[in-house]
């Protein structure tokens, strides 16, 4: 984790480092879990460049909103319910609300083509609440005010949301993507939005359809970059080549996807360490069987981003800045190990529900990870593995190395949700 790269290449899909070597308690709430990251995974992303760049989608324009206008502006459970709400420049309109009964609400959603968000509230004086349901890949408590927080529900999913209430009774309301686009480039219902985990776009394009190679110039303004890319409509065994300022080129299997992104910045990434002035133009090419593809369907595009935002941290910089589950989250404390028996970290106290992040230097070694008192996961990955889960104040991440050895490299870092 000496890097730039390797800390924050694993830090967007969790579920690239879970596996079934999973804690013998509670296996079905484990396969839940696997069942839903797998779901996630296979939505969201249909290949990886160096476990990190994302290939995702299949049609170029966006599908338009139902013809249903969602209900009237309502009160449910006491609370007015708001008639939009937005996650990270994206405007969701309401579609749906349910009332709970007793301290419980129950949603079954529908699979959908379009993104939503599930928001909340409840009728009691304590606006703490527990989310739960295989769309919620791990259960996390909240006591946020009512309807001001969510939980993001991405395209092709479908499924149970559970939400317990500590005081009253609680309501579930839906929203959905509409078709506002905040601002940044935007190319045949293709948005790569301006600002992207505390950092700015550089440059996007989307490329022509049946153009299977992409230059995109670039100057580096800050001390790294990212770069989002996908492909849609082109073959399913393709591979993708990336090369960043003449830098050794990336290759990755796994094709083009059946699905566009509503927010390519959302879906995975490669990051760079760089220096301000440093060429980072990137050319992409899309390539089967050792050949460039033709297809006059595949349609390629990148987005590369400015991460301008770093704190120093005993074995390297950690980013200030991440988004998780369509929010935004801060850095407010890092710690850094090194072969230790194994390691123990409380989320700091004070503040409302935490975003936990591990990650580690795993080798060929198996690991055990707990956040408080939910199921473990035993993960193995290579050079690096990295787990995030949404936590409570005062909750202990613990990871050990099965088997009683010293651990690697390990890093436990804490964000607070930017409201």
């Amino acid at each position: 984790m000496n890097d730039l790269n390797e800390l924050r290449r694993v830090l967007d899909d969790r579920a690239a480092s879970v596996d079934d070597h999973l804690a013998p308690a509670q296996p079905a709430a484990v396969h839940r879990r696997i069942a839903a990251i797998r779901r996630r995974r296979r939505t969201a992303a249909a290949g990886a460049l160096a476990a990190a760049v994302v290939v995702a989608g299949s049609a170029v324009v966006l599908p338009r909103l139902g013809g249903d206008e969602g209900p009237e502006p309502t009160s449910l459970v006491g609370v007015d319910v708001p008639d939009t709400m937005d996650s990270l420049g994206f405007t969701y309109e309401l579609v749906d609300t349910v009332s709970g009964k007793g301290s419980r609400a129950v949603l079954d959603l529908p699979a959908s083509d379009q993104s939503r968000l599930v928001s909340w509230a409840t009728s009691g004086d304590d606006d703490r609440v527990t989310l739960s349901g295989d769309l919620v890949v791990d259960p996390w408590s909240t006591d946020a005010a009512d309807f001001s927080d969510f939980t993001l529900v991405p395209a092709g999913d479908g499924g149970q949301v559970v939400i317990e209430a500590a005081s009253g009774t609680p309501g579930i309301a839906v929203y959905r993507a509409t078709g506002e686009r905040p601002a940044g480039y935007t190319r045949d219902g293709i948005t790569f939005r301006e600002e992207f985990a505390g950092g700015h776009l550089l440059a996007a394009v989307v490329g022509e359809p049946g153009q299977g190679e992409i230059d995109l110039p670039a100057t580096a303004d800050g001390p790294g970059v990212a770069v989002k890319l996908f492909c849609i409509g082109g073959p399913e065994a393709a591979d993708t080549v990336l090369d960043l300022g003449g830098r050794p080129a990336i290759t990755a299997g796994g094709g083009c996807a059946d699905r566009t992104p509503l927010d390519p910045a959302a879906h995975g990434g490669s990051d760079f360490p760089t220096r301000v002035g440093e060429d980072v133009s990137v050319r992409v090419e899309i390539r089967s069987g050792g050949s460039a593809v033709v297809d006059d369907d595949m349609v390629v595009a990148v987005g590369i981003y400015s991460l301008d935002a770093y704190a120093p941290a005993p074995r390297g910089p950690a980013p200030t800045t991440l988004e998780h589950d369509g929010r935004v989250w801060r850095l407010v404390h890092v710690a850094d190990s090194s072969r230790a028996e194994q390691v123990a970290e409380l989320a700091p106290e004070g503040r409302g529900e935490i975003l936990a992040v591990m990650t580690a230097g795993t080798g060929e070694r198996l690991i055990d990870v707990t956040f408080g008192d939910r199921p473990g996961v035993r993960i193995s990955a290579g050079e690096s593995a990295s787990l995030q889960q949404v936590v409570s104040a005062g909750e202990a991440v613990r990871i050990r190395q099965v088997g009683g050895k010293p651990l690697g490299d390990v890093r436990v870092s804490f964000y607070e949700r930017v409201r």
